[in-house]
């Protein structure tokens, strides 16, 4: 798990952007993550992306990006992974919200 927590050096280098593009269905929203080097800023071109996270492979794609840039297996996950649709549980905390804590009996 990469965050600002264990690399903040690392992800200091970067600037992201994160943005949902809906369409007339919010079913199909594309949630897109995109990366730049920070001393290059946005006018460069970006280092990744932009790569949609609702999809598996943007995932798979940010997951093997953030491996390689910090030599650590690095996943990217979401609440609804197989394991967590048949238990209805999980074992991430995600952002800011309480998921993680109401699923573990307040573990995280």
């Amino acid at each position: 798990f990469l965050c600002a927590f264990t690399a903040p050096e690392l992800l200091a280098t970067l600037e992201t952007e994160y943005r949902v593009e809906t369409h007339d269905n919010n079913d199909d929203a594309r949630r897109l993550l995109t990366i730049w080097n920070r001393k290059l800023g946005r006018s460069s071109t970006p280092i990744l992306g932009p790569t949609d996270l609702a999809c598996p492979s943007g995932r798979e794609e940010t997951s093997q990006y953030f491996t390689e840039l910090c030599g650590r297996n690095v996943q990217c996950v979401v609440a609804s992974d197989s394991d967590t649709r048949l238990s209805n549980r999980h074992s991430h905390q995600f952002g800011n919200t309480s998921s993680g804590v109401k699923n573990n009996e307040g573990d995280t």
